[in-house]
Order: structure tokens, then C-alpha cells, then sequence
């Protein structure tokens, strides 16, 4: 699962990838795991359901996620390519994330400028994570 939160304090909406097959099977996917942000026309962005055969997110899934939730999501808070409106996207800085510039120039049109954690510190800078999957765990069992 992909998930992460706008400056505001808003769920973005998740990315939620299968393993072990090619295809999301309609009883997998959850109404009820939704984010909070929301696109320039007032609605709510709808989470990603994939699937494929590790689980993984791969570089294309992750530059789905850009184009359809994080610059969408970026827009509808007012942030774009303009001195004073632009916007942070502050990740990991796997490989998945940053091995495709077009992935990294569609961010930086939309005015959004990519940044990553410090390497090996995810104990202290990304502590969240086990409280937003335990949530998300609770919610689908």
C-alpha cells in the first residue's frame, strides 16, 4: 500500500497493490478506504486498486499514482507552477520513485518539486507508517 498525507493534514488517496496475480478481483475493493483530498473540481480522488505477481509498486504504478492522485491532489489545494504556489512531495528515495523522468518532469510542471528522506531513516521519519496500515488493517477485517 501506497498512502500518504497532504500538508493540510489530509489522507491522500491510497494505492493498494495485490500480490500474486495479474488482476483485482471485485471483492477485494473497499468503498470504505478512501482519502481526503480532493481534485480542482471539489471531488474526492479515488484510491488505486492493482494488482500483479509480487505485490510491489512498480516505476509505472508509481507514476499512475502521480499523474491521478499527488498532482490532482497538489491542484486542489491551489498549488501550481507559479512563484508562491508550489508545492513538496517529500518521499523515500527508492528507485521505483525516482527512475523515470517522466514521472519527475509531470511533478515539476505541475509545480510540484520532489524531495527525498534521508537514506536508512525510516525508524524516525517514517514512524507513521505502522499506524496508517494498522488502521487500514482494522478497516478491511
Amino acid at each position: 500500500m501506497f498512502y500518504g498525507r497532504m500538508g493540510t493534514g489530509e489522507a491522500l488517496a491510497p494505492l493498494v497493490v495485490y500480490g500474486g496475480g495479474c488482476s483485482v478481483k471485485p471483492e477485494w475493493v473497499s468503498d470504505e478506504i478512501l482519502g481526503q483530498s480532493r481534485d480542482k473540481n471539489g471531488e474526492t480522488i479515488p484510491t488505486l486498486w492493482r494488482a500483479n505477481a509480487k505485490g510491489t509498486v512498480d516505476a509505472a504504478m508509481f507514476q499512475e499514482y502521480v499523474k491521478h492522485v499527488i498532482i490532482p491532489s497538489m491542484q486542489g489545494a491551489g498549488v501550481r507552477d507559479e512563484d508562491g504556489h508550489r508545492g513538496m512531495f517529500i518521499l523515500d528515495g527508492c528507485q521505483t520513485h525516482l527512475s523515470d523522468p517522466v514521472t519527475t518532469n509531470m511533478l515539476n510542471k505541475a509545480g510540484i518539486k520532489l524531495y527525498t528522506r534521508v537514506p536508512n531513516t525510516s525508524a524516525v521519519s517514517q514512524g507513521e507508517d505502522t499506524v496508517i496500515f494498522r488502521y487500514v488493517y482494522v478497516s478491511i477485517t
